[in-house]
Formats: structure tokens, sequence, C-alpha cells
């Protein structure tokens, strides 16, 4: 067989590498294990920088195959105030905040922010669902004074099908562009309401349109 591990239970004296602290030695391979502070803190595999320190490894939870397993966050008024929840049953997580669900990535990796069911939506739109049909919901895109906002729609990952449809707010020019087939084809100037078909700078109508040769 091979060497036989050994290890040391001590409380580290004062000119120790463990002062004052309750440690598991592991004799054989020369390493702390398990260290207790004065303060309560733990660490595994290191001396505790707080309540709990792991050097160079990682927790695993086991449940069972219906368990329903979490971390929770706590204070003086509620013992639960947060959470992040694993449901085995139905490979669901699940995060709350002020006792109440906030966000749920489902088995199928679909994400609902405000929302338990995404996959009860349309099956092409359903991979970020945000409200419960309740109320007023929405998304913001916060940019500098001088920079754009775009939401994209892309095949790819090179060229323009990284961008084949695009919404795009340019708060430089005050201008929205909607674009399609990698371009910009429909352009709102948003200091006089003009607007451009096939033109990204419409000028006098409200409307104006460019046709190209061969246009019908």
């Amino acid at each position: 067989g091979g060497t036989a591990q050994t290890y040391t239970m001590a409380l580290g004296g004062s000119s120790s590498a463990f002062a004052q602290k309750l440690y598991i030695y592991d004799d054989t391979d020369g390493a702390a294990r398990v260290v207790l502070d004065h303060s309560g803190n733990l660490g595994i595999g290191a001396s505790p920088t707080e309540k709990l320190t792991i050097q160079s490894g990682n927790l695993n939870f086991m449940g069972g195959t219906n368990d329903a397993q979490y971390i929770k966050f706590g204070d003086t008024g509620d013992d639960d105030i947060g959470n992040i929840f694993y449901y085995h049953g139905n490979d669901n997580m699940v995060f709350t905040t002020n006792t109440s669900e906030a966000m749920r990535i489902d088995s199928s990796g679909l994400v609902g922010i405000g929302n338990s069911s995404p996959s009860s939506y349309y099956s092409t739109f359903r991979d970020l669902v945000i409200g419960d049909g309740s109320g007023d919901h929405g998304i913001t895109i916060a940019t500098g004074t001088s920079g754009s906002g775009t939401l994209a729609i892309a095949d790819g990952t090179s060229g323009n099908t990284a961008y084949r449809a695009f919404f795009q707010y340019s708060n430089n020019t005050d201008k929205l562009f909607i674009g399609a087939g990698g371009g910009t084809k429909v352009t709102v100037d948003g200091s006089d309401g003009k607007v451009g078909i096939g033109t990204s700078s419409p000028a006098g109508l409200p409307l104006q349109t460019k046709v190209t040769s061969g246009d019908n």
C-alpha cells in the first residue's frame, strides 16, 4: 500500500504561522487543510480572510433528484431576504430579492426577469422574457452623450453578418437608424422628425425616399 496520511490538530502559538488559530495540518504533504481563527472565520487550504476562505478549490452541493438546494442571504429583519435556489426536479435556477422571485433560468436556458415561466411564450421569442403580463416593463440601454445604443440581430460573427438587422440611436447626431440586410435602410432625424428611406440624411419634405437606378 501507499504511505499512510497523518494529520495534526493544534492551536498555533504566538510565533506560529497559525498564531491563535485552530488548525488541522497534513503532516504527510506539509500543508494546512483547515484553519479556524479567533473571529470564527474558517479557511480551507489557507488562513481565512472572510467567514469562509477556500484556497484553489470549489464548492459542490449534492442533492437528490427532486431536492431544492439554496444559498440564503439574511439580515436582522428577515433571515431569507435573498436566495439563490436550484430545483433538481425541473432543473431551474431561481434568484430571489426582497423575498420575491426576481429572475429564473429554466432547464432550456430560457431566462425570465420578473417572470417565472418563460417557456410559456412563443417558441422563437422567449430566450429572454421580461415582466409577468401586468403593469409596465422595459429595457434601457444607457450610453454616453456622444455614444450610440444598438440592438442588433446577427447570423454570424464576421462582417455584416454580425449585424444583419439593427436598431441604433446615435446620441451624437440624435438620429435613429433602422438596418436590414447589413446596412441602414431607414433614418429618423430626432431634431426635426424627418424620415429618410435609403438615405441617412433626410432633408426637405418630412419623408424622403432615395431611388437608385433600376429600382421600381
